[in-house]
């Protein structure tokens, strides 16, 4: 290699690690222009915090809880809201604050994971669907479209049906394959926006390869409506979870909204705070992400850094 060849390839990869920093520049400003424009959504702040109480709660109920969640206070049973049980307690003298309490760590562990594996599989599909095009694109996307066209509770119902085990890894398992498509769909169309741009075309020449190209160059620029729908889908997640309880598909022995809803509707003439409270947490918990998804769609929608 001669001098001017190493002076040609010092210049180029100097050229480009300005374009890299100049890239991540634009793009930290754009994300500074999302949180300002997303303060100003006073039902974004409102649902952040919503969704902020569900986390604190679901991570520090050993200690905000008052009582074991299923400790039986014998002879205290349905006994409505007082100074000793806030909540009242239900047919079997369970604490119904401290059910609601752990019930949250139950519906974000499931949302969390549920979320996490259909990022995982969306993202996986859409990237090498659009990226790639042709018959692998095809060939997904039909996957994809059949999968589209059955009833998602149906197929949830009926798979949580077929298991024996019904652990709350499998209940994770089963809303996190059953809810890909949509993201999948979502990922496929911003890698074929994305793709055709001149700074994919300039890493595709330098040698780059497929995989760098795809999660280095095109996946960071596709990031934002990702985000968005992964934060709905865990409003989703966290419903569906609450349905499965109550449809008595779930893990028995954990601590959940759903169960306690379905436990309670059948008291609510004497004992309306067994599923009332739980049913309000359910609501607030799925209001108050998909007001945090409809925050963050407003506020990344400023195109992305190029």
């Amino acid at each position: 290699m001669t001098i001017n060849d190493m002076k040609t390839m010092s210049t180029s990869e100097s050229a480009d690690l300005k374009k890299r920093l100049e890239i991540e520049r634009r793009r930290a400003s754009l994300w500074n222009l999302a949180w300002s424009r997303f303060k100003k959504q006073k039902l974004s702040i409102f649902g952040a915090v919503i969704a902020l109480c569900v986390i604190i709660l679901a991570i520090f109920a050993p200690i905000l809880s008052p009582y074991d969640p299923k400790e039986m206070h014998w002879g205290e049973e349905m006994v409505p809201p007082c100074r000793r049980f806030l909540l009242g307690t239900d047919e079997l003298g369970r604490d119904v604050l401290s059910q609601i309490i752990w019930g949250a760590r139950t519906s974000l562990v499931v949302g969390l994971g549920a979320v996490g594996i259909l990022v995982l599989i969306g993202v996986i599909i859409g990237s090498i669907s659009g990226y790639f095009g042709g018959w692998v694109d095809e060939l997904l996307m039909r996957i994809t479209d059949i999968m589209l066209t059955i009833p998602t509770l149906f197929l949830i119902i009926l798979m949580a049906s077929i298991f024996k085990s019904r652990g709350i890894g499998i209940i994770i398992l089963i809303i996190g394959v059953t809810g890909w498509p949509q993201l999948a769909r979502i990922t496929r169309s911003m890698f074929l926006s994305i793709k055709e741009l001149p700074y994919v075309d300039a890493a595709r020449a330098m040698g780059a390869s497929n995989l760098r190209i795809i999660y280095r160059h095109i996946f960071p620029n596709a990031i934002a409506p990702i985000i968005v729908s992964a934060t709905f889908r865990l409003a989703s997640a966290v419903l569906t979870e609450a349905a499965l309880s109550f449809l008595g598909l779930s893990d028995p022995t954990i601590v959940s909204w759903g169960k306690m809803l379905s436990v309670g509707h059948t008291t609510m003439r004497y004992a309306w705070w067994i599923a009332t409270f739980p049913g309000i947490a359910i609501f607030l918990t799925v209001i108050g992400f998909n007001l945090l998804g409809d925050g963050l769609r407003d506020a990344l929608e400023a195109p992305s850094g190029r």
